[in-house]
């Protein structure tokens, strides 16, 4: 079994530290249209996006000689290299062009619709870590992922 190499344990621990304080803020209720709860609940979303593109793209690179810089494609190419299960890319891709939209001020998302999309995603970060922490403590040395 191989150990998670230091700079993909930095970013699931950042995108596992994250996602704790985005769930905490949908336990305790804090998210509403226009509220500052809700603006750092966004900032929460931009730094979890940017810390799953950073996973998949150094996974990418090491294990398989990919460079890939633009989030969107991070997230396809891990999926098409079998890092992100169909239904776990499909859920976290939004994520990646919501980060896009929100840093070039593409355009905004309704309040309520970026309240509902948290809600429903909630785990799809914890479900990202465990993918990724079994890929690479996957037998084969971190060579490999197990399939979907």
């Amino acid at each position: 079994m191989s150990s998670v190499p230091a700079s993909i344990s930095a970013y699931l621990a950042e995108i596992r530290k994250n996602s704790q304080t985005l769930n905490a803020l949908v336990a305790d209720n804090e998210l509403h249209p226009g509220s500052t709860s809700l603006n750092v609940a966004k900032y929460i979303l931009i730094e979890l996006a940017e810390a799953t593109a950073r996973t998949v793209q150094s996974i990418l690179a090491r294990d398989m000689g990919l460079a890939v810089s633009d989030y969107s494609q991070v997230m396809l190419q891990g999926h098409a290299h079998g890092l992100l299960a169909e239904d776990l890319y499909t859920r976290l891709k939004p994520c990646a062009s919501f980060h896009n939209s929100l840093i070039l001020r593409y355009w905004t998302q309704d309040d309520q619709t970026m309240i509902q999309s948290i809600l429903n995603g909630q785990r799809d970060f914890e479900e990202f870590i465990t993918r990724i922490e079994g890929y690479v403590k996957s037998e084969n040395g971190g060579t490999g992922c197990p399939n979907a």
